[in-house]
C-alpha cells in the first residue's frame, strides 16, 4: 500500500516522534522516575496507523521490575500530527476474568477462584 502526501504539507516519520516523546518534559520525567529503584522502563515498537488523510503513531510503555520476567504496560503514547497524548493502562479488577494460555495452546478463561 502506497500513501501520497501532499509536499506542501510537512508529515512527521518515526524518528521525529519518538524525539517528540523524548522531548516532552512530563512524560520523560515520569520515565526517569520509573527507570530508578530496581525497575526499567522499555519501550514497545512505534506503530504507524493510517487514520483518513493523516498518520497516527502509538508506543506502548512497559515497565519492567528487576526480579519479574515479564513486563507490564504501563502507558500509551499516541501522536497526531502536531499533537502527542498519552494516558495510563487501567488496572483490571481483581474479579475480571483472564486469558491464560496452556501448554496445549488453546486460549480459555480462567475466573479467578473466591474462598467461602
Amino acid at each position: 500500500m502506497i500513501y501520497d502526501f501532499p509536499k506542501t504539507k510537512l508529515v512527521d516519520g518515526p524518528l521525529q516522534i519518538e524525539a517528540r516523546i523524548d522531548q516532552n518534559a512530563q512524560l520523560s520525567g515520569q520515565l526517569s522516575l520509573w527507570n530508578q529503584q530496581g525497575s526499567h522502563v522499555r519501550r514497545g515498537t512505534l506503530l504507524v496507523i493510517p487514520s483518513g488523510r493523516a498518520l497516527l503513531y502509538a508506543e506502548p510503555i512497559y515497565l519492567q521490575a528487576e526480579r519479574s520476567p515479564m513486563p507490564e504496560l504501563r502507558l500509551v503514547v499516541l501522536a497526531l500530527q502536531d499533537r502527542l497524548a498519552y494516558g495510563p493502562i487501567p488496572r483490571l479488577h481483581p474479579n475480571t476474568p483472564r486469558i491464560s494460555t496452556h501448554s496445549s495452546q488453546k486460549l480459555r478463561k480462567t475466573w479467578p477462584t473466591t474462598s467461602a
